[in-house]
């Protein structure tokens, strides 16, 4: 199951990449395709920064570039590809972090007042 997991994410990121291109008007063959995306996921593997920031947006155009793709068309298609696979992404665990966030001091707030009130009427109950 984790593989199938695995492979299905790979699919959707590689089918995004693809779009990226069709969307630019530009066919690009599946070999560099390919190439060009392998590059990025191995980069986010093995960069310093989170899913390889900044890494994979100067080295998988240039991949590409190498491949005869043309720079403006291999530099768009890559942002448009991380843009949704990385900021959108981390945009939405962004705001559901600040919701839990929210929500766990909400509900601290909320046991603080109710321990507070128990408190009182213990002691009220002790005068």
């Amino acid at each position: 199951e984790p593989i199938g997991d695995a492979l299905l994410t790979h699919a959707i990121g590689l089918g995004i990449l693809l779009s990226a291109f069709w969307s630019l008007g530009y066919a690009v063959p599946p070999s560099t395709l390919l190439t060009g995306y392998v590059v990025g996921v191995l980069l986010s593997i093995v960069s310093i920064t989170p899913d390889g920031l900044g890494f994979v947006e100067v080295a998988v155009p240039l991949v590409f570039v190498s491949f005869g793709v043309p720079v403006p068309i291999a530099t768009a298609a890559v942002l448009i590809w991380r843009i949704c696979t990385f900021w959108t992404v981390l945009s939405f665990g962004g705001v559901a972090f600040r919701s839990l966030s929210v929500n766990a001091l909400l509900k601290a707030k909320i046991d603080n007042t109710k321990s507070k009130i128990s408190k009182s009427d213990d002691a009220q109950q002790v005068c």
